[in-house]
């Protein structure tokens, strides 16, 4: 038989449009099979097997077809295919599908540097991807980028200097407050900023006055100061600085107080534990408030009495010798509103004036006893006042007891001017309406009656 021409098939592999946007044209491989036939018979003729074997790699996410099957896994595959002659053809492949290169990279840059990754520039930490086509396979390389960008390292450190001290700072002199910055090199050769506050503490100054007595002295910080005078000294205060304190020392003043008294005649004055009954001037030394002596000049002057007064009588009228001012008394007792310079004898008893002179010394007059008379009615176990005495109309009766009582005011001729009831205590009373002369009252509980004999004076 003759031989018949070899046969030829065509096996494409298609890749995913996808990839990378490589755009892959079909692939064709030529099968060639050799057959051999025995050509006994023209007309008898035989299929003879076309069979291959097709051993090839892919690319992870590509296609490979035999016929209409597409294989995209790594394995052995077989497939029975129909040649030209129409007889059956038996396709072996082997295929080994290429996994993607990955590598991963971790990196990290100073913050305000810039890290370049295939082209591009990165300045902030995260994770980036890039995939490149591998020079030994042909297939995808996929690279990941772990990027640190590393901040500066911030120091802050706080100090305090005394003024007139000074920090050293990296090289730096500082003598005032203030912030200063220094940029070093951390471990990570970043950055590492540095801020250090200085606070410049000022010297506190304090000012003290102090006094001394002629002769004495102060103790200033261990110093015995005897003169007056300004003077300074340097400490060092709780917080290790200086402290400059000021004295201004001074004598203190002396003090001389000058008093003045007077006493009226027959009186005495206790001056510093002396009584003293004559005019002059005394001196006494004391210690003042500040310690030191205070020098005391009393004058004393002794005031004359007013004469001493006498009493006249007019009926029961009783009249003192002139003065500025009045008070009468009845048996040692002041008789309260009766200030004039004549008072009515209404009851019997031992009276005396006190007179009072232009410079408030006084003087007592003699007694004078007043007996009962035939106007003066009394009678009962109470008493009652009229007051004042002789008066311009207004006064007041005052009884020792809070009974009620029946009372009549007449004039000299009896006649009855006021008839009122008077309910116990005071009773006041104003005739401001009646001619000067000589009035009555007359006062009266159950059987008992008490006739009083006023004047008023015009």
């Amino acid at each position: 038989m003759a031989a018949t021409m070899p046969q030829n098939y065509y096996i494409s592999i298609y890749k995913s449009a996808n990839m990378h946007n490589r755009i892959f044209t079909p692939v064709k491989y030529l099968l060639s099979f050799v057959a051999l036939f025995s050509a006994v018979n023209q007309a008898n003729a035989l299929c003879v097997a076309t069979d291959s074997i097709i051993t090839t790699t892919l690319c992870s996410g590509d296609t490979f077809y035999v016929g209409s099957h597409g294989y995209t896994q790594t394995n052995t595959y077989t497939d029975t295919l129909t040649n030209t002659n129409g007889c059956d053809s038996v396709v072996t492949l082997n295929l080994t599908v290429i996994q993607p290169i990955v590598v991963a990279i971790s990196d990290s840059v100073c913050a305000g540097d810039t890290f370049h990754f295939n082209g591009r520039n990165i300045t902030a930490s995260g994770n980036y991807t890039d995939t490149i086509t591998a020079t030994s396979t042909g297939c995808d390389s996929i690279t990941t980028l772990n990027l640190t960008v590393i901040a500066p390292i911030l120091t802050a450190i706080h100090d305090t200097i005394c003024t007139g001290d000074t920090i050293y700072f990296n090289g730096n002199a500082y003598t005032t407050s203030g912030s200063h910055k220094d940029t070093l090199t951390a471990i990570s050769g970043c950055d590492s900023i540095v801020t250090l506050n200085v606070l410049v503490r000022p010297v506190l100054t304090s000012a003290i006055s102090q006094s001394i007595c002629r002769g004495g002295s102060y103790n200033f910080n261990g110093i015995t100061l005897n003169q007056p005078g300004n003077y300074k000294d340097t400490l060092t205060n709780q917080l290790g600085c200086d402290s400059v304190v000021t004295l201004t020392l001074n004598y203190a003043a002396d003090v001389a107080h000058n008093v003045s008294a007077t006493i009226c005649a027959g009186n005495s004055f206790i001056f510093n534990g002396d009584t003293l009954i004559y005019s002059g001037i005394y001196n006494d030394t004391l210690v003042s408030s500040t310690g030191c002596d205070s020098l005391v000049v009393l004058n004393l002057d002794i005031l004359p009495n007013p004469l001493e007064p006498y009493i006249v009588t007019s009926g029961d009228t009783l009249i003192s010798s002139y003065a500025p001012s009045y008070q009468w008394l009845l048996n040692g007792n002041v008789l309260p509103g009766d200030t004039l310079g004549s008072i009515a004898a209404a009851q019997a008893g031992n009276y005396q004036v006190e007179i009072i002179g232009p410079n408030g010394c006084r003087n007592m007059s003699a007694v004078y006893t007043e007996y009962a008379s035939g106007i003066n009615e009394l009678s009962g176990n109470w008493d009652v006042r009229l007051y004042p005495n002789p008066n311009q109309g207004s006064f007041t009766i005052s009884f020792t007891d809070k009974l009620n009582r029946n009372v009549q005011i007449t004039d000299a001729l009896g006649r009855v001017i006021i008839a009122d009831e008077v309910v116990g205590g005071t009773k006041e009373f104003n005739l401001a309406n009646l001619t000067g002369g000589v009035y009555f009252t007359r006062i009266k509980q159950q059987d008992e009656i008490k006739t009083i004999r006023f004047v008023i004076a015009r």
